[in-house]
């Protein structure tokens, strides 16, 4: 695995630039998905940015390397496999356990200490509550210095845990300056209702047991409040899914989010169908490990890989980085 960790700066007074990590490597983009510079050329599978700018990005089985902000990259560290009911190296044909898939399952698996000293890492075989195969790393960034913290499989005993140096993850704000404004319609939380002067525009849960009506349903909204993206429950597995909506205050409109132009809103039919079942309308499919926050740049939105800019056009353009 490799990490590289390089230097960037922008105005305090303006957000953060949007990071994505792809195939083709870590670009800036701009609000409408165009990549504005490249970082680094080289494909990554997940990056993380440390609050004094500093980014953290996964490379693969290369081992850890630190980028500085001039100067060549130098190794840092390598992180052990988990193997049987521990860490280091034994025999792969002998040990059914060695070497399992283990990946980074969420942006909340990869975190960082509050004075910037360390990098805590989780790879999973699944996301945190159906993991069967886990390892967790603290690495102390300055010396590369790696504390292989658990090691968790099938059949072994239960670890002891220890925490973690970085302590609960906390998941960075875009600096969103909000735009006050008065909208026709208003969204009642309780209820997943959209009322305006003219009545009610859209009640999820319309004719539904109250068991069967999530009351926090609005998962981001845009800075000027116009804008605001709700998710309905509609399945259970290793995950819980949801359906992605976006809902327009001006208008009282509620669109589908489909890769592409941006959609038409729903029809009193469809409305009427997305009540009774809140999967029979197709939309954007996410679940509790999705990543949905605003850009901070205008009215969009992040969805994982997915730059939505409503009214516009919904676009892949790479997994962001928080």
């Amino acid at each position: 695995m490799t990490v590289l960790l390089f230097v960037f700066h922008f105005a305090l007074d303006s957000p953060p630039p949007l990071l994505v990590a792809r195939a083709d490597g870590v670009h800036i983009v701009d609000p409408q998905g165009k990549v504005q510079r490249t970082l680094l050329p080289h494909a990554v599978t997940w990056a993380h940015r440390l609050p004094d700018g500093h980014l953290v990005v996964d490379r693969g089985p290369k081992g850890l390397f630190v980028l500085p902000s001039t100067g060549k990259p130098r190794a840092l560290a390598t992180l052990p496999s988990v193997r049987g009911c521990g860490f280091g190296p034994a025999d792969p044909k002998a040990d059914p356990k060695a070497d399992a898939p283990l990946q980074v399952q969420s942006v909340d698996d990869v975190t960082h200490s509050a004075d910037g000293r360390w990098l805590c890492v989780s790879l999973m075989d699944r996301n945190a509550n159906m993991a069967e195969v886990r390892a967790d790393f603290d690495i102390e960034l300055a010396t590369g210095k790696v504390t292989a913290r658990l090691a968790l499989a099938p059949g072994c005993p239960d670890p002891k845990l220890t925490p973690n140096r970085c302590g609960p993850p906390a998941r960075p704000k875009p600096a969103v300056q909000p735009v006050k404004k008065t909208w026709a319609f208003a969204w009642m939380a309780e209820r997943g209702k959209l009322t305006g002067k003219s009545g009610v525009a859209l009640d999820l849960c319309a004719g539904r047991p109250a068991d069967q009506c999530d009351p926090s349903m609005s998962v981001a909204v845009s800075p000027s409040g116009q804008w605001r993206l709700v998710r309905l429950p509609t399945g259970m597995g290793d995950y819980m899914h949801h359906a992605l909506f976006a809902v327009d205050h001006q208008t009282g409109a509620v669109h589908p989010i489909v890769e592409g132009t941006w959609p038409p809103a729903l029809t009193g039919k469809q409305r009427q169908t997305l009540q009774q079942d809140y999967a029979a309308v197709p939309t954007l499919d996410v679940v509790g490990e999705t990543y949905i926050a605003p850009t901070g740049h205008g009215e969009g939105f992040i969805v994982d890989n997915l730059l939505i800019n409503p009214g516009k056009s919904v676009i892949r353009v790479g997994q962001f980085v928080p």
